[in-house]
């Protein structure tokens, strides 16, 4: 079995990312007029944040299994 240093779930990585790089890039978009429209740690971490507390309204709690199927964007 592998051990693995903290963080060791999605969770931790995403709360620690979001802590320590808040103002840094993260998903960047191509624009149709040509370019990238970047979305920063926070801004994704905000999303996340909504996402969790839209699930949990919906009554999935710890230890639910969720799967999100969707296309390849922010």
């Amino acid at each position: 079995m592998t051990a693995y240093d903290q963080p060791d779930n999605l969770v931790t990585l995403i709360d620690s990312s979001v802590a320590r790089f808040s103002s840094n890039p993260f998903f960047g978009v191509r624009k149709p007029s040509g370019g990238y429209e970047w979305m920063t740690y926070r801004d994704a971490g905000r999303r996340i944040d909504n996402l969790r507390a839209g699930l949990s309204l919906l009554g999935v709690g710890r230890g639910d299994a969720v799967g999100i199927i969707a296309d390849h964007r922010a």
